[in-house]
């Protein structure tokens, strides 16, 4: 908002208005000689229309548009603890959208729920053809192009499907904010200052994180491999906000089902989350403004839970690679001792154990045995041992194996 809009909200501000004498102004219909009509605000998001003319209730067709300001918002605007810098804001949007909407039709205007809606009423159930439509489109586009003339303020329109039933105009306008409320919180940038809304069949179920699990299971496989999971991980949560989502709720649901997946596949891995992450993780998504906060906060925890994972399994790995160096030399005697027999011995996988001495001493775990039966067989022939002696200790299958191993290395 720039230096002409702060003065004409000033203006606004300084009008004898009490706040419900402020809001009951503007809740009125403008009528443009066709029919009169008279309206009211209840329950600050159901709108009563009745006729003055004796015309039936709810004739006509009616289009909802709903404007809601996008720039960028104080602390207190976000809260919901400026209602007369929000009011006096749409107050200034209802301004042009006045000039902006001309025509023969009735038009309804009022600051509901921190956004400007409008409604549109083509009357005697003319319903609207696609040049109105269409014209509809151009004047709310308008409206975005004044506004950001003028005052420096991005405000974008979100508009309704045409209906003729009346009891519909709330979920429409349910819907509408919704939406809006979304795009606030994700912060979504706008290639055009209008939004079409459509209304979904009720039948229609919402998708909410179906099809996403191969792609969190994606996720928990990079943590265990030690891979940079954030962009997958960014690319998942993006989806669920910009594609999948149809209101702030929903979204925050959807993050916290992304979660409880996340946390399910990688119990199935070995990997146990805190319970102390999931009532965070719940607090913090609730009570998040705006959803980067969520969202960096679910990162920040999976970063947790990788440092937590690499931790344990160094842990693990330096415990594994103690028990098997114990069996081993305890076991050199044994011409049978070989790396299947080690990695039962610790309780792992050959690949494991053969990955723990690549580790800790770059060697495979053949070469490792036999490295220290030669140790241990150099020991005992400088104590005196025969070579008989040595081979049965030292688990030589014959003093010729011996002989040649012993040569080769001394």
């Amino acid at each position: 908002m720039n230096k002409a809009a702060q003065e004409l909200a000033m203006q606004l501000a300084q009008k004898e208005y009490s706040m419900i004498e402020y809001r009951n102004k503007l809740v009125r219909m403008q009528n443009m000689g066709l029919i009169c009509h008279c309206s009211a605000e209840i329950d600050m998001g159901t709108l009563l229309y009745f006729s003055v003319n004796d015309m039936y209730l709810g004739k006509g067709t009616f289009v909802v548009i709903l404007f809601s300001e996008v720039s960028s918002h104080t602390e207190d605007q976000d809260q919901g603890r400026d209602v007369f810098g929000r009011t006096f804001t749409y107050a200034i949007i209802e301004e042009i959208a006045k000039e902006a909407f001309t025509g023969h039709y009735s038009f309804y205007s009022s600051e509901l729920d921190g956004r400007l809606v409008v409604i549109v009423n083509f009357p005697f159930g003319l319903m609207p053809d696609a040049s109105i439509v269409n014209y509809l489109d151009v004047a709310s586009a308008e409206v975005g192009k004044r506004c950001r003339e003028r005052y420096d303020m991005d405000v974008v329109a979100y508009i309704g499907d045409p209906t003729d039933n009346l009891l519909s105009i709330s979920s429409t306008y349910t819907k509408l904010l919704e939406r809006a409320t979304l795009h606030r919180y994700i912060e979504h940038v706008f290639d055009a200052p209008i939004c079409r809304v459509r209304m979904m069949p009720p039948e229609t179920p919402m998708e909410r994180t179906g099809g996403l699990e191969e792609r969190i299971r994606l996720v928990v496989t990079q943590l265990l491999s030690g891979e940079d999971f954030h962009p997958l991980t960014s690319e998942i949560l993006s989806d669920l906000a910009e594609n999948r989502a149809s209101s702030v709720d929903e979204l925050k649901r959807m993050f916290g089902d992304f979660f409880e997946e996340f946390c399910r596949l990688s119990a199935q891995v070995g990997i146990k989350i805190k319970k102390d992450f999931r009532r965070k993780q719940f607090q913090v998504v609730m009570d998040s403004v705006h959803w980067r906060e969520a969202a960096d906060w679910l990162h920040s925890m999976l970063d947790t839970v990788a440092q937590e994972h690499a931790e344990r399994t160094v842990r693990i790995t330096r415990k594994r690679f103690d028990q098997a160096v114990g069996f081993i030399a305890a076991s050199l005697s044994d011409p049978d001792l070989s790396v299947e027999k080690c990695a039962a011995a610790v309780g792992c996988s050959v690949s494991a154990l053969t990955k723990v001495f690549r580790r800790e001493m770059n060697v495979s775990v053949a070469k490792y045995i036999r490295e220290a039966r030669l140790d241990m067989a150099l020991k005992l022939v400088r104590q005196g041992s025969t070579v008989k002696t040595t081979c049965e200790k030292c688990g030589f299958g014959s003093t010729e194996t011996f002989h040649r191993a012993f040569k080769a290395k001394y």
